[in-house]
């Protein structure tokens, strides 16, 4: 998929800039028919929306890994059902919350690069362009985005990290600004510009507050505020503060841990333990992978199970326990 044409050329569909929380984006699916349809014509979308519903819980607070698949399992079903019924702009609104659900949920299950992932947000992006003026092209833009960084199509993650951008001082939003400036803070990190990287990302950490977390795209993978305070340390390392870098790596895992919010714990353990392999402190590294690999295994998060297995078995390596460790780092790195 090549970024949309309205992203490249600057003209950016209209959006209204709010956040709307899981019951609010399932109540009309739940009990509003489609214009001309029956609510008997409905009952099956809607048997499918109500599980859907139950399981937005998914990517809202990430649950266990049979419940995602269930619930991309729902969110599939719902999609083909909705084709049967006639062309509304009820059901193009409908099939949009499934999509941006799919996306969400399959980047939890599949990792943020998988094919999967961009099928099921590239379809949401054409109809957040029939909807017009909808608040889910955020969510959308932003699940593209962790697909292109994720490829890693860098030239296009820094283009809709921008589109973001100016969609958020359009709006004087400051949620968004934060999702804005994460996005293009971790792509200048990976483009090589540490100071661009650094600036954006510390914006991001400014802009955040609590109240933010209701909003439904923070609940899509790690929170933002957890991976700006990551991504802060990581290019603060690069750039030759050790202690700053420290700081904000304590400062995510405390935040992860205040927020209950498992995807987001694991995803800040496992990058402290890798900040912590570079700092050779072995015993770290163990700690914070262990602690990873214990809670990915429970939640059902194969990535950072796998990334948490092959740093632990570093250090077990480091340890003196070299066959143990090279077997754990084999094992991760199949995994």
């Amino acid at each position: 998929m090549t970024l949309p044409p309205s992203t490249k050329n600057g003209q950016e569909p209209k959006v209204c800039v709010k956040y709307a929380g899981p019951m609010e984006l399932w109540n009309d699916a739940l009990v509003t028919p489609c214009e001309g349809q029956s609510r008997r014509r409905l009952s099956p979308l809607r048997l499918s929306a109500n599980t859907a519903m139950l399981r937005t819980a998914c990517f809202l607070c990430v649950i266990g890994h049979r419940e995602l698949l269930e619930a991309i399992s729902h969110f599939t079903t719902g999609i083909e059902l909705l084709k049967t019924l006639p062309e509304t702009p009820a059901r193009t609104q409908h099939t949009l919350t499934m999509h941006i659900a799919l996306g969400a949920a399959l980047q939890m299950v599949e990792g943020a690069g998988a094919p999967e992932v961009e099928r099921a947000y590239a379809p949401a992006y054409v109809l957040c362009q029939q909807v017009g003026e909808t608040p889910e092209l955020i969510s959308v833009l932003f699940g593209l985005w962790r697909y292109y960084f994720a490829q890693p199509q860098l030239h296009t993650a820094r283009e809709l990290g921008e589109t973001l951008l100016r969609l958020a001082q359009r709006a004087d939003d400051p949620a968004l600004a934060v999702i804005a400036h994460f996005t293009l803070g971790a792509t200048w990190l990976f483009l090589g510009a540490l100071p661009a990287a650094r600036q954006h990302l510390e914006e991001g950490i400014a802009r955040y507050t609590p109240d933010q977390r209701r909003a439904l795209v923070f609940r899509m993978g790690q929170d933002p505020g957890v991976a700006c305070r990551v991504y802060a340390a990581r290019t603060l390392w690069l750039l030759g503060y050790p202690a700053q870098a420290l700081v904000h790596l304590h400062d995510a895992l405390a935040l992860a841990h205040e927020l209950s919010h498992p995807f987001s714990l694991a995803y800040a353990q496992c990058w402290a333990a890798c900040l912590s392999q570079v700092r050779r402190d072995v015993s770290a590294v163990y700690e914070q992978a262990e602690a990873a690999v214990a809670l990915s295994t429970e939640q059902g998060f194969p990535l950072w199970a796998a990334l948490g297995t092959s740093l632990r078995g570093w250090a077990l390596a480091m340890q003196g326990q070299g066959e143990e460790g090279m077997a754990q780092v084999c094992q991760g790195t199949a995994d």
